[in-house]
């Protein structure tokens, strides 16, 4: 892994379909190249997946974001894959430190309180802490509709976002034209997005999620945190007004405490707590069902 797989990384991040010629104008790499590295990251396991993610907020879904603290650290592999059996559960993140992270679903204050206390029942679990992920409702101002063939072409992509317009729709029996117009429309509309699952621990990828938590957000803190990681290559999502939760990749694991000390001087920082993966896991939840039976309807 170097800088240019990590600048990789990022685009496709972005744009999971984006073209091989279009990446490689970006990186300084010629499109073959690019080809031959993102193949390898696949290979490698870093890549786990081209995913086609359903802006869930704009179905009224929402996501939790669960830090378990676990009784002894040799029970985390075994947990973390009984817990993803559940329905609602898209995915986690073993830890050091006796801890592991669940990112699961809910639809109202009654189930993300049912998904709690589904999670209470593993004796394994010592601790948990939760934080609601505000996802932007990207395109609910504007009016959007879903049409059959559409939730078909999500339904087709969710697990291969880099599937062409013709394999799209040889696979649905649509023309190549209507398929292409309905990506765009959706793409447009922020229905959907095309990103890739990473695994973070393979081919040695150095990573680590600060959680940060503030007596309340604002612009001129998170500006300055945003420089302290050096990398350009992370990711953040708000977990309500007074959470952060970063993915930072780095390059010398001193970096951590570095970053962390330095984070922990801003006077309007409460605390950082730290996880540093060492497996990512993706589960099939409902979601992938709801899909599949709105393109089936």
């Amino acid at each position: 892994m170097d800088q240019k797989d990590l600048q990789i990384l990022r685009l496709l991040l972005d744009d999971g379909r984006e073209s091989y010629e279009k990446i490689s104008r970006k990186v300084d790499l010629n499109p073959n190249t690019v080809k031959i590295r993102i193949n390898k990251l696949v290979e490698m396991g870093v890549i786990k997946r081209f995913a086609t993610q359903l802006n869930i907020s704009l179905f009224n879904i929402s996501v939790c974001y669960s830090l378990f603290h676990t009784t002894e650290d040799n029970v985390k592999t075994e947990l973390i894959e009984r817990i993803g059996q559940m329905p609602e559960v898209v995915g986690g993140v073993a830890a050091i430190d006796n801890k592991i992270s669940i990112v699961h679903l809910f639809r109202s204050d009654a189930e993300l309180h049912e998904n709690l206390e589904k999670f209470k029942q593993f004796k394994e679990v010592k601790s948990m802490e939760n934080y609601i992920l505000l996802i932007p409702r990207i395109g609910a101002s504007q009016k959007f509709k879903v049409t059959k063939n559409d939730w078909r072409i999500i339904n087709a992509l969710k697990d291969d976002c880099r599937k062409t317009e013709i394999e799209v729709a040889d696979e649905i029996g649509l023309s190549v034209k209507t398929v292409k117009r309905r990506i765009s429309h959706l793409r447009n509309k922020g229905i959907i997005r095309f990103m890739i699952d990473l695994d973070t621990a393979s081919g040695n990828l150095l990573t680590y999620n600060p959680i940060i938590k503030f007596k309340k957000i604002n612009s001129e803190d998170l500006i300055q945190i945003n420089k302290m990681f050096n990398n350009p290559f992370y990711i953040w999502r708000i977990a309500n007004e007074e959470t952060m939760i970063y993915t930072v990749f780095i390059e010398h694991l001193r970096e951590i405490d570095e970053q962390i000390a330095k984070i922990r001087q801003i006077d309007n920082v409460i605390d950082v707590i730290k996880i540093i993966p060492t497996r990512m896991y993706y589960f099939k939840s409902w979601i992938d069902d709801f899909i599949q039976e709105k393109a089936e309807e």
